[in-house]
């Protein structure tokens, strides 16, 4: 059974230190899968770094801040060079995002959460593209 945000803690946690590891007092953030926005809530709360945000959510209503629709159709559109974080964090498999954003030579961080449970797993592309 999918929910928003299992793990939430770790996610916050994960989103933290690539937030302190970029060193800067302003970060820019592309947010996917954004729901709610939760998790970037959060961490906004958790540090003093200027967090601005780009956030796409296709589930209409779920989130009025977000650009709504399917994020591989807004991605072709955006100079990805303009975001120190691009954030995919997937219900299901974040395989066709997080191979278009390597096939851009993105040079930022990449937040790519793949929580796994009984029933769900990796895609095998995903494991192919990573050397498995």
């Amino acid at each position: 059974m999918k929910t928003d945000n299992s793990h939430f803690e770790a996610k916050v946690q994960l989103r933290l230190q690539v937030v302190a590891e970029t060193g800067k007092d302003t970060v820019t953030v592309l947010e996917l899968f954004a729901g709610k926005s939760l998790l970037w809530s959060e961490v906004k709360k958790r540090t003093d770094v200027n967090i601005r945000m780009l956030s796409i959510e296709k589930e209409r209503g779920k989130n009025p801040l977000a650009l709504g629709g399917d994020n591989m159709k807004f991605l072709p559109s955006l100079d990805l060079s303009q975001f120190d974080i691009i954030d995919i964090d997937a219900y299901g498999s974040c395989y066709n995002q997080l191979n278009y954003v390597l096939e851009q030579d993105y040079a930022g961080y990449i937040i790519c959460t793949d929580i796994q449970s009984m029933f769900g797993r990796t895609s095998d592309q995903l494991l192919e593209r990573a050397g498995f």
